[in-house]
Protein backbone atom coordinates (compact mmCIF):
# COMPACT_ATOMS: atom_id res chain seq x y z
CA UNK A 1 0.00 0.00 0.00
CA UNK A 2 1.33 3.79 -0.42
CA UNK A 3 0.22 6.38 0.44
CA UNK A 4 -0.44 9.05 -1.97
CA UNK A 5 -2.58 12.13 -0.59
CA UNK A 6 -3.99 12.05 3.42
CA UNK A 7 -6.42 10.03 2.85
CA UNK A 8 -5.67 8.75 -0.79
CA UNK A 9 -4.47 5.07 -0.92
CA UNK A 10 -3.26 3.06 -3.82
CA UNK A 11 -3.81 -0.74 -2.82
CA UNK A 12 -2.17 -3.44 -4.30
CA UNK A 13 -2.32 -7.63 -3.67
CA UNK A 14 -2.25 -10.24 -5.98
CA UNK A 15 -2.09 -7.95 -8.91
CA UNK A 16 -5.01 -6.01 -8.29
CA UNK A 17 -5.06 -2.56 -7.71
CA UNK A 18 -7.23 -0.18 -5.58
CA UNK A 19 -7.20 3.16 -5.62
CA UNK A 20 -9.11 4.59 -2.73
CA UNK A 21 -9.87 8.22 -1.64
CA UNK A 22 -7.12 8.82 -3.97
CA UNK A 23 -8.32 12.03 -6.30
CA UNK A 24 -8.88 14.91 -4.80
CA UNK A 25 -6.62 18.35 -4.75
CA UNK A 26 -5.13 20.00 -1.96
CA UNK A 27 -8.13 22.32 -0.57
CA UNK A 28 -6.87 23.98 2.95
CA UNK A 29 -3.80 23.46 5.12
CA UNK A 30 -5.80 21.19 6.94
CA UNK A 31 -4.94 18.22 5.01
CA UNK A 32 -3.00 17.13 1.94
CA UNK A 33 -4.53 16.58 -1.50
CA UNK A 34 -2.65 14.96 -4.36
CA UNK A 35 0.50 16.79 -5.70
CA UNK A 36 0.34 18.32 -8.67
CA UNK A 37 3.12 16.12 -9.96
CA UNK A 38 1.31 12.62 -8.13
CA UNK A 39 -1.52 13.30 -10.28
CA UNK A 40 0.08 14.31 -12.97
CA UNK A 41 1.88 10.47 -13.04
CA UNK A 42 -1.41 8.83 -11.86
CA UNK A 43 -3.24 10.57 -15.23
CA UNK A 44 -0.40 9.73 -17.58
CA UNK A 45 0.45 6.12 -16.06
CA UNK A 46 4.14 6.06 -16.85
CA UNK A 47 5.49 4.82 -13.73
CA UNK A 48 4.97 1.24 -12.88
CA UNK A 49 3.22 1.90 -9.72
CA UNK A 50 0.12 3.71 -11.10
CA UNK A 51 -0.21 1.82 -13.74
CA UNK A 52 -3.38 -0.92 -14.55
CA UNK A 53 -5.03 0.40 -11.73
CA UNK A 54 -8.13 -1.85 -11.53
CA UNK A 55 -10.45 -0.40 -9.11
CA UNK A 56 -11.57 3.17 -7.67
CA UNK A 57 -13.68 3.33 -4.37
CA UNK A 58 -15.01 6.42 -2.92
CA UNK A 59 -15.84 6.26 0.68
CA UNK A 60 -17.66 9.56 0.53
CA UNK A 61 -17.41 12.60 -1.18
CA UNK A 62 -16.11 15.30 1.44
CA UNK A 63 -13.66 16.84 -0.69
CA UNK A 64 -10.36 15.73 2.02
CA UNK A 65 -11.56 12.77 -0.18
CA UNK A 66 -13.08 13.37 -3.81
CA UNK A 67 -13.05 15.70 -6.62
CA UNK A 68 -15.22 15.18 -9.07
CA UNK A 69 -12.79 17.45 -11.77
CA UNK A 70 -9.79 15.42 -10.38
CA UNK A 71 -11.77 11.92 -10.65
CA UNK A 72 -13.27 12.97 -14.28
CA UNK A 73 -9.79 13.84 -15.44
CA UNK A 74 -8.06 10.91 -14.89
CA UNK A 75 -11.02 8.70 -16.33
CA UNK A 76 -10.29 10.94 -19.24
CA UNK A 77 -7.07 8.81 -20.05
CA UNK A 78 -7.51 5.54 -18.26
CA UNK A 79 -9.90 3.19 -18.04
CA UNK A 80 -10.81 1.09 -14.96
CA UNK A 81 -12.68 -2.53 -14.38
CA UNK A 82 -15.00 -1.13 -11.35
CA UNK A 83 -16.16 2.33 -9.57
CA UNK A 84 -17.25 2.36 -6.34
CA UNK A 85 -19.16 5.42 -4.71
CA UNK A 86 -22.60 6.67 -2.69
CA UNK A 87 -25.47 7.20 -4.86
CA UNK A 88 -25.70 10.65 -4.72
CA UNK A 89 -22.63 10.88 -7.24
CA UNK A 90 -24.84 10.15 -9.99
CA UNK A 91 -26.92 13.11 -9.99
CA UNK A 92 -24.58 15.67 -8.26
CA UNK A 93 -22.11 15.15 -10.58
CA UNK A 94 -23.84 14.60 -13.72
CA UNK A 95 -20.38 14.82 -16.46
CA UNK A 96 -18.40 12.61 -14.11
CA UNK A 97 -21.32 9.99 -14.14
CA UNK A 98 -21.21 10.03 -17.40
CA UNK A 99 -17.58 9.92 -18.01
CA UNK A 100 -17.67 6.82 -15.19
CA UNK A 101 -20.07 4.60 -17.54
CA UNK A 102 -17.97 5.28 -20.81
CA UNK A 103 -14.25 4.09 -18.75
CA UNK A 104 -15.77 1.20 -15.93
CA UNK A 105 -16.44 -1.85 -16.83
CA UNK A 106 -18.90 -1.86 -13.88
CA UNK A 107 -20.15 0.78 -11.92
CA UNK A 108 -21.32 0.51 -8.21
CA UNK A 109 -23.19 3.21 -6.62
CA UNK A 110 -24.32 2.78 -3.11
CA UNK A 111 -27.76 3.62 -1.07
CA UNK A 112 -27.76 1.35 1.85
CA UNK A 113 -29.78 2.00 5.18
CA UNK A 114 -27.26 0.99 8.23
CA UNK A 115 -27.39 -2.07 9.73
CA UNK A 116 -27.64 -3.32 5.27
CA UNK A 117 -24.53 -5.11 4.06
CA UNK A 118 -23.96 -5.59 0.27
CA UNK A 119 -21.34 -7.87 -0.77
CA UNK A 120 -19.88 -8.39 -3.94
CA UNK A 121 -17.66 -10.89 -5.95
CA UNK A 122 -15.07 -9.37 -8.35
CA UNK A 123 -13.41 -12.86 -8.91
CA UNK A 124 -13.12 -16.30 -7.28
CA UNK A 125 -10.41 -14.90 -4.52
CA UNK A 126 -11.14 -11.30 -4.46
CA UNK A 127 -14.76 -9.80 -2.92
CA UNK A 128 -15.56 -6.98 -1.27
CA UNK A 129 -18.61 -6.28 1.28
CA UNK A 130 -19.83 -2.53 1.67
CA UNK A 131 -21.79 -1.07 4.48
CA UNK A 132 -22.93 2.69 5.59
CA UNK A 133 -22.25 4.25 9.03
CA UNK A 134 -22.82 7.36 9.93
CA UNK A 135 -20.40 9.89 9.31
CA UNK A 136 -18.37 11.66 13.05
CA UNK A 137 -19.88 14.70 13.56
CA UNK A 138 -23.38 16.16 14.36
CA UNK A 139 -22.98 18.52 11.52
CA UNK A 140 -22.10 15.27 9.10
CA UNK A 141 -24.71 13.04 10.44
CA UNK A 142 -26.30 13.46 6.90
CA UNK A 143 -23.72 12.34 5.06
CA UNK A 144 -23.25 8.96 2.60
CA UNK A 145 -20.61 7.83 4.27
CA UNK A 146 -19.29 3.80 3.31
CA UNK A 147 -17.07 1.16 5.01
CA UNK A 148 -15.59 -1.26 2.85
CA UNK A 149 -13.95 -4.64 3.59
CA UNK A 150 -11.85 -6.09 1.10
CA UNK A 151 -11.34 -9.58 1.16
CA UNK A 152 -8.05 -11.06 -0.74
CA UNK A 153 -8.38 -14.99 -0.49
CA UNK A 154 -9.31 -14.50 2.94
CA UNK A 155 -6.84 -11.43 3.95
CA UNK A 156 -9.52 -8.93 5.11
CA UNK A 157 -8.51 -5.09 4.87
CA UNK A 158 -11.33 -3.12 6.10
CA UNK A 159 -11.33 0.66 5.19
CA UNK A 160 -13.47 2.92 8.27
CA UNK A 161 -13.27 6.37 7.02
CA UNK A 162 -14.70 9.04 8.24
CA UNK A 163 -17.22 6.91 10.44
CA UNK A 164 -18.54 8.23 14.39
CA UNK A 165 -17.51 5.58 17.32
CA UNK A 166 -20.28 3.34 17.90
CA UNK A 167 -18.52 -0.11 18.65
CA UNK A 168 -21.92 -1.86 19.10
CA UNK A 169 -22.67 -1.31 15.86
CA UNK A 170 -19.46 -2.11 13.91
CA UNK A 171 -18.83 -5.52 16.38
CA UNK A 172 -22.76 -6.32 14.64
CA UNK A 173 -21.40 -5.43 11.04
CA UNK A 174 -18.23 -7.46 11.30
CA UNK A 175 -19.40 -9.87 13.68
CA UNK A 176 -17.14 -13.12 12.99
CA UNK A 177 -14.62 -11.09 10.49
CA UNK A 178 -10.94 -11.52 10.99
CA UNK A 179 -9.42 -8.22 9.80
CA UNK A 180 -5.75 -8.27 9.11
CA UNK A 181 -5.55 -4.70 8.62
CA UNK A 182 -7.88 -1.79 9.55
CA UNK A 183 -7.30 1.78 7.97
CA UNK A 184 -8.36 4.57 10.62
CA UNK A 185 -8.24 8.34 11.08
CA UNK A 186 -6.03 9.91 14.11
CA UNK A 187 -9.27 10.56 15.93
CA UNK A 188 -9.83 6.90 16.60
CA UNK A 189 -6.50 6.64 19.11
CA UNK A 190 -7.25 10.12 20.24
CA UNK A 191 -10.95 9.42 20.92
CA UNK A 192 -11.60 7.13 23.51
CA UNK A 193 -15.06 5.81 21.94
CA UNK A 194 -12.49 5.90 19.06
CA UNK A 195 -10.50 3.28 21.00
CA UNK A 196 -13.43 1.05 21.73
CA UNK A 197 -14.16 0.64 18.52
CA UNK A 198 -10.59 -0.67 17.59
CA UNK A 199 -10.44 -2.59 20.73
CA UNK A 200 -14.40 -4.30 20.58
CA UNK A 201 -15.50 -3.79 17.26
CA UNK A 202 -12.37 -3.88 14.61
CA UNK A 203 -9.93 -6.25 16.70
CA UNK A 204 -7.48 -6.30 13.67
CA UNK A 205 -4.27 -7.68 13.52
CA UNK A 206 -2.73 -4.49 12.87
CA UNK A 207 -3.78 -0.78 12.71
CA UNK A 208 -2.62 1.51 9.72
CA UNK A 209 -2.88 5.03 10.58
CA UNK A 210 -3.37 7.87 7.95
CA UNK A 211 -5.94 11.14 6.85
CA UNK A 212 -2.77 13.02 8.21
CA UNK A 213 -1.41 16.06 6.56
CA UNK A 214 2.00 16.17 5.32
CA UNK A 215 4.65 17.94 7.05
CA UNK A 216 4.06 21.09 5.61
CA UNK A 217 0.38 21.28 5.57
CA UNK A 218 -0.12 20.58 9.65
CA UNK A 219 -1.64 23.49 10.80
CA UNK A 220 -2.89 22.32 13.40
CA UNK A 221 0.18 19.84 14.36
CA UNK A 222 -1.98 16.85 14.11
CA UNK A 223 1.41 14.44 13.54
CA UNK A 224 2.44 15.81 17.08
CA UNK A 225 -0.82 14.31 18.43
CA UNK A 226 -0.26 11.17 16.38
CA UNK A 227 2.58 10.26 17.81
CA UNK A 228 1.89 11.31 20.80
CA UNK A 229 -1.41 8.64 20.74
CA UNK A 230 0.45 6.26 19.17
CA UNK A 231 3.33 5.82 21.75
CA UNK A 232 1.04 6.36 24.91
CA UNK A 233 -1.51 3.35 23.48
CA UNK A 234 0.70 1.27 21.61
CA UNK A 235 0.33 -1.84 24.50
CA UNK A 236 -3.16 -1.33 24.17
CA UNK A 237 -4.19 -1.61 20.56
CA UNK A 238 -2.85 -3.69 18.11
CA UNK A 239 0.27 -3.37 16.24
CA UNK A 240 0.10 0.39 14.89
CA UNK A 241 1.27 1.93 11.51
CA UNK A 242 1.81 5.37 10.77
CA UNK A 243 1.33 6.53 6.55
CA UNK A 244 1.85 10.14 6.65
CA UNK A 245 4.06 10.96 3.92
CA UNK A 246 3.64 11.52 0.28
CA UNK A 247 4.12 8.29 -1.60
CA UNK A 248 5.39 6.38 2.00
CA UNK A 249 4.83 2.26 1.13
CA UNK A 250 4.07 -0.57 3.60
CA UNK A 251 3.77 -4.22 2.84
CA UNK A 252 2.99 -7.28 4.79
Amino acid sequence: MTLLASTGMLIEAEGVKFLIDGLHKKISTTFSGLSVEVFADLCEGKKELYQNINYLIFTHLHEDHFSAEYTEKYLKSNKVEGFFAPEILKDKYISLHNMVEQNSGQSYYFDLSLGEKQTIRLSDDLSIEVFSAVHAGDQYADVENYCYLINFAGRKIFIISDSDYDSKYFSEMLENEDIEAAFVNPLFLNNKRGREVITEALKAETLIVYHIPFADDDKYRMRNMVKRDAEKYQDHLPEINILWNELQSLSF
